[in-house]
């Protein structure tokens, strides 16, 4: 008798922990009908379309729009949905069996509804990069109602049109603040206005000499920027320049003064980060004579200088990454003091 029971209890804990499984395993439960398949959803004035292909074991099928629960009992393997959104959502149809199992899996496609005509996109929200990056400007926003794809200008120029997406990046922004202005666009136009701020890339490196106290020498091998960044800026001088206050360009404090001397700006110990182009500018005034810029990546030239300051700039070829650059720039030899400031280097995207 207790050996009966006990293969009794048995036998049911066994049969119970069979059908558990079965049921959580989807390959061995015979109530759950087969996945929908060939899900298609397609925008209208309005409303949004969706059909898909029949399930043979289903008899209602469930319709989910994003998170949310939207149909349900449908016996016919389409659906119009009259409040859909006017942006990019995700659908899912479910099959569901006679005696109430849903399908473990679903059809999914995405859609939204197409802008009733005659209803122009609202403006965006605009962010525009400050600087902070030497290699391009990146502009994002949000919202546009209504909106399909965007128009871009800078400083008064399309740069982009009809661009799908919330964020753009201008390879070709100036290191000087510009306007970016954005206008949402549908097919019935353009927002009638528009997003703006204010942007522009970083100097690759930039020395305007305000970080250096006054009487400040600038030696032989004197690093701006520290090899340990993956590649180094460095001075090589004759004549012992120093920084001296209250002769600074347009407004700032400082400058380098040479007198017979010269200054070269290295480029080196790793060379260019990334492949492109490099235009080094400089601001120089000497109140006679002049100056020989001697760049390695192109014959000398003269600058004749005055005692106002003078804009010299000059641009590589593409070159590679790991490429190496530098100029020198040498001050008539005649007693008279010469003048530096923002000796920058600014990289230009190929």
């Amino acid at each position: 008798m207790n050996t009966y029971i006990l293969k009794t209890h048995f036998f049911l804990t066994a049969l119970v922990v069979v059908i558990g499984g079965c049921q959580e395993d989807p390959h061995y439960d015979p109530n759950r009908p087969s996945t929908p398949t060939g899900l298609e959803v397609t925008k209208g004035d309005t409303s949004v379309f969706l059909s898909w292909t029949a399930v043979g074991d289903a008899s209602s099928y469930v319709v989910v729009r994003g998170l949310q629960l939207i149909a349900d009992s449908l016996t016919s393997p389409s659906f119009v949905d009259d409040f859909a959104p006017d942006t990019l959502t995700e659908y899912r149809v479910y099959a569901v069996s006679r005696d109430g199992w849903r399908s473990y899996r679903y059809a999914s496609d995405s859609g939204y509804s197409a802008v009733p005509s005659g209803i122009l996109p609202r403006p965006p929200v605009i962010s525009a990069s400050d600087g902070s990056n030497y290699k391009n400007c990146t502009i994002t926003w949000s919202g546009g109602r209504f909106a399909t794809s965007f128009n871009i200008y800078r400083d008064g120029s399309l740069i982009a049109e009809k661009f799908v997406g919330t964020s753009y990046t201008d390879n070709q922004a100036p290191v000087t603040p510009v306007e970016y202005r954005v206008y949402a666009v549908n097919d019935n136009g353009a927002s009638t206005t528009f997003a703006s701020d204010m942007g522009n890339k970083g100097y690759f490196f930039i020395d305007t000499f305000e970080n250096d106290v006054d009487g400040y020498v600038i030696n032989p091998w004197t690093f701006r920027v520290d090899p340990a960044a993956g590649y180094g800026v460095a001075y090589y001088t004759e004549g012992s320049p120093v920084v001296v206050s209250g002769e600074g360009y347009e407004g700032s404090s400082k400058a380098l003064k040479i007198v017979n001397g010269k200054a070269q700006l290295l480029c080196d110990w790793g060379g260019a980060p990334v492949a492109g182009k490099y235009k080094i500018t400089l601001k120089v005034k000497k109140a006679n004579g002049g100056f020989w810029m001697v760049p390695n990546f192109s014959g000398a030239e003269r600058v004749n200088a005055t005692s106002d300051w003078t804009s010299f700039e000059i641009e590589t070829a593409l070159i590679t990454a790991g490429s190496t650059f530098n100029i020198k720039v040498e001050p008539d030899q005649d007693g008279d003091p010469a003048f530096f400031d923002d000796w920058a280097i600014e990289y230009i995207a190929p």
